[in-house]
């Protein structure tokens, strides 16, 4: 079509009236314009429609951009084969479900696993068609391994990968399901501090690639996910860098330079050298424009020239400067840009940016690499000096600004000297007629109270360090220094009850933390007492330390009085209607837990469940307490059964604590442990044991050899070793621990039970019964007392009833049983330990019928529960076998015969006892059957 130079006129002046406004109403406004001329309103209609389908050259990789041109000239070069429908396709096991994704090198999709014994989500790359050459094949084998040998719970792990029937390269990677990262901050309104925090996360996984020699070189928003509980996710690394230049060689030629301009570094422009400085330069782009809402460069670009020109030449402005700067605040149609649209109070954000946060943000966006941080932990650093109002490294280390820092850190007693000294002055200039007024205005000025914090703060910092997971081993033997407080808070705190209080509660929990319950209990139960005098019923001080001394007496074996200080807990936080604090929901959980070791399971988990939800949005669930929390509900779930659910929880929780408290916490090793002992139930042992083993080794570093932590993880570590069937080892490590236990300041006589039991069953399958039955019967006394699970308690009447039943008490071992399975919840995975140990007594008592019932009903029980080659499984088999056997049911016999033969052969734990009379009486009957 050919326009007059009139018509044309016409167009472009409505076209530039209609770009005046906002996008939503062009189109309403265009047809005012028009007034009823449909030609016209056609004309320009698709020429907004053109500009706004146009393509952003900026933000598209370069090798996207280029991918047509590319393609003619490979299809010219190298005519392929029709281009493959990749649409309602298998791939292996995978069926193709919708794109998700697609750049330069190929197209990601969504996919599903539909065939074998399990579902799966995944996501699918695919290189294009037109890139089978050697160079791109050998970067696709690159990818390969660069993403198989980085594992890690933030980067999308590689699951397969390989060829297609049409010779299309693909490889099958974990599906994340979440959103870029400013979409994340933007829908949560993140305020700074909350953004950095992420951050930090993001920074402590591309750490982890450096540590790999690997560079990511595409470091972006839309490169990093975060799913909706809060968990980052790196993803592509499809144009990473191997560190290490001699594996190099499919990553640098020349010609193929794959990065995103907009967000690419000079040294990329420049095709310089490729080292960790880009992948800071690039996480530098997204903070400044997480933090400001805006591009330092790309926002002000006209074009792609003008772009590279100015990341090579210009320093960007400062983030706090380009919030509220009128050339970049504003777009095109006089919008405020989408980000900044979140920004409720963009100059008190400027304000948060100016001085440090800009200097971070400058330093990493340094055009010379050799200029910018030399490591991403050096960044971090910076950024957990901001937070701690210590100097960055970023900003000039001027005496005036460590200065400032200073005060800022240390305002309270700063502002204590600075009030007296002010008054001081007065007093110097007024003389005799002032002195009333300066003792008032003393008074009013609250001096005392303001050195009473000042005292409390240093005594703070005194006795932290006493706290093992602050400074470790060395520091717990000065048990003088702790001593000492205690009588300095006695003596010197006396007329400062409010402040002798608080400083009890702490010094109360540190003891606990150092597991010396005794003097835990008595500095708690005095500071409730100061407390209760000098506060009122529903003082929130009140209330955290009836919590805390809760936990001394539950750890003691005191429950009942446990109980009643967390209900008496839970009633203030109630009443002033804090029922949404993390203080709440950890009063909460504990309260849940004691039901836990009460019998009452579900309201265990109500409970639990409950103080989940309320912590779960607090910090993004990033804090410890809700580690503590769904760690306890993972154990209670493991304890009835319920692997799958206790195994996700129990992984949540040591992810959260590794992000926030770090490793060298003695929480996190207690996690570990707990994560150790269900997978031994799983028989998963090998991972199982590795985990055990590196607890003990962080324990070790930072708790005293009697803390109950150790206690814990040597009783795992005797579990493994005898389900393995390596008695002497099991043994050796359970008397360590029942030795222990002794000589605790932390007496836990659930715990003392527990190690009992499992000492008393290797030494019975060892024959030493004797022995055996003097574990046991510490044991059952142990539980009896402080327990009323039936669940907890029929489990150790098993076990009693199985040495009984070793021994050839067949009446006794019937009793026991019996009892067991009146007070065990009936359909509970433990319940199937008395039902099929009462079906091994029938069986010996020819009552077929019966322990046949009992072993079909714990065979389903088990299948459902554990894994296909459970021992538990394998042992339910055989005894099915032999009673169907003796009912004259050789078929089915055969088959559970031979099906828990096949795996209990090859269990070491079946050479011992009553487990390898039943083994050899299985394979008898088997070989019986088979003539």
């Amino acid at each position: 079509m050919t326009l007059s130079k009139e018509r044309w006129k016409t167009i472009e002046s409505v076209l530039d009236r209609v770009l005046d406004q906002p996008v939503e109403n062009q189109t309403e406004y265009l047809r005012s314009l028009c007034a009823g001329d449909e030609d016209l309103f056609s004309e320009v209609k698709a020429l907004l429609d053109a500009e706004q389908n146009a393509p952003d050259y900026i933000e598209q990789p370069a090798a996207d951009f280029a991918q047509p041109l590319l393609q003619e000239y490979l299809d010219y070069t190298h005519p392929p084969a029709a281009q493959p429908n990749f649409d309602d396709m298998h791939i292996g096991p995978y069926h193709l479900c919708e794109e998700i994704g697609r750049g330069g090198m190929g197209v990601v999709y969504r996919a599903e696993r539909r065939q074998g014994e399990f579902e799966q989500q995944v996501a699918i790359k695919l290189l294009w068609s037109g890139h089978k050459s050697d160079m791109a094949l050998d970067r696709f084998k690159q990818e390969q391994q660069l993403l198989a040998s980085l594992t890690h719970p933030s980067i999308a792990q590689l699951y397969d990968g390989g060829l297609t029937e049409e010779g299309h390269p693909y490889f099958v990677m974990e599906y994340v399901a979440g959103e870029p990262l400013d979409r994340y901050c933007d829908r949560r309104e993140l305020d700074v501090d909350d953004t950095l925090r992420l951050l930090l996360r993001v920074a402590d996984v591309i750490s982890f690639a450096h540590k790999h020699l690997i560079v990511h070189r595409d470091i972006k928003s839309s490169n990093i996910f975060v799913t909706e509980q809060g968990h980052i996710k790196l993803l592509d690394f499809g144009i990473a860098k191997l560190l290490d230049t001699q594996q190099d060689t499919n990553l640098t030629r020349t010609g193929e330079q794959l990065l995103t301009p907009g967000c690419a570094a000079p040294e990329q422009l420049q095709n310089g050298n490729i080292t960790i400085a880009t992948d800071i330069y690039q996480l530098g782009l997204v903070t400044y424009y997480l933090l400001s809402g805006r591009q330092p460069y790309q926002d002000r670009a006209k074009s792609l020239a003008e772009l590279i020109r100015m990341i090579c030449e210009e320093e960007p402005s400062p983030p706090s400067v380009a919030i509220t700067s009128p050339d970049i605040y504003t777009s095109k149609t006089g919008d405020k840009p989408a980000r900044q649209l979140c920004f409720a109070e963009p100059k008190k954000r400027r304000k948060k940016l100016e001085g440090d946060l800009d200097a971070i943000v400058l330093k990493m966006l340094k055009h010379l690499p050799d200029e910018r941080y030399p490591s991403v932990e050096a960044l971090r650093a910076d950024i957990i000096a901001y937070f701690d109002n210590r100097p960055v490294t970023a900003q000039k280390q001027s005496l005036a600004y460590q200065s400032k820092k200073y005060l800022r850190r240390h305002w309270r007693p700063v502002s204590v000297v600075s009030v007296f000294f002010a008054l001081l002055g007065t007093y110097a200039t007024t003389m005799t007629y002032q002195a009333n007024e300066i003792r008032m205005a003393l008074e009013k000025s609250q001096i005392e109270q303001n050195k009473s914090q000042r005292v409390s703060d240093f005594l703070v910092n005194i006795f932290k360090a006493a706290d093992p997971n602050v400074a470790g081993l060395e520091t717990i033997t000065a048990k003088a220094l702790l001593d000492q407080g205690q009588d300095r808070i006695v003596t010197e705190l006396n007329n400062i009850p409010e402040v002798q209080a608080y400083m009890l509660t702490l010094i109360g929990e540190i003891y606990f933390s150092q597991g010396n319950l005794a003097d835990s209990t008595r500095l708690l139960e005095e500071a409730l007492q100061r407390r209760r005098e000098l506060e009122g019923p529903e003082s929130l001080g009140l209330a955290t330390t009836l919590t805390q001394l809760a936990f001394s007496y539950q750890y003691a074996g005191r429950g009942t009085e446990a109980k009643a200080l967390l209900e008496e807990s839970l009633s203030i936080y109630h009443h002033s209607r804090e029922t949404e604090s993390v203080e709440y929901a950890e009063t909460l959980s504990l309260y849940g837990y004691l039901f836990y070791e009460q019998g009452n399971y579900e309201s265990a988990i109500k409970h639990l469940q409950r103080a989940i939800a309320i912590l779960e949005p607090i910090d993004n669930g990033q804090h410890e307490e809700l580690a503590s929390a769904l760690n306890d509900l993972a154990v209670i779930q493991h304890f009835r059964g319920d692997f799958t659910a206790a195994r996700e929880n129990m992984r949540r929780a040591i992810g959260i604590h590794r992000a926030v408290l770090g490793e060298e916490h003695s929480y996190y090793s207690l996690y570990v442990r707990n994560f150790a002992t269900m997978l031994t139930d799983m028989e998963v042992f090998d991972e199982a044991q590795a985990l055990a083993e590196q607890a003990l080794k962080m324990q070790e570093k930072i708790l005293d050899k009697r803390h109950l932590y150790i206690t814990y993880s040597l009783k795992t570590l005797g579990v493994l070793a005898y389900r393995r069937g390596e008695l002497a080892d099991a043994e050796r490590y359970l008397r360590n621990t029942v030795d222990l236990q002794a000589e605790s300041a932390q007496p836990a006589p659930l715990v003392q039970a527990d190690n009992h039991l499992w000492l008393g069953a290797v030494l019975q399958d060892g024959g030493h019964h004797l022995e055996a039955d003097r574990h046991y019967t510490k044991m059952i006394e142990l539980f009896r007392q402080h327990t009323e699970s039936g669940e907890i308690i029929g489990r150790a009447l098993c076990q009693i009833a199985s040495l009984a039943l070793a021994q050839g008490q067949l009446q006794k071992a019937r009793t026991v049983y019996e009892e067991a399975l009146r007070i065990m919840p009936a359909g509970n995975i433990r319940f199937t330990l008395a039902q099929v140990g009462y079906a091994q007594v029938l069986l010996e008592l020819n009552d077929h019928n019966a322990a046949e019932q009992l072993l079909r009903s714990a065979l389903e029980l088990r299948s459902a529960r554990y894994p296909s080659q459970h021992s538990m499984i394998a042992e339910t088999q055989v005894l099915l076998g032999l009673a169907t056997s003796i009912k004259g049911d050789k078929s089915e016999a055969e088959r559970h015969l031979t099906q828990g033969l096949a795996v209990l052969n090859q269990n070491p734990l079946f050479n011992y006892g009553t487990r390898k009379q039943l083994l050899t009486l299985g394979r008898t009957t088997l070989s019986t059957l088979a003539r």
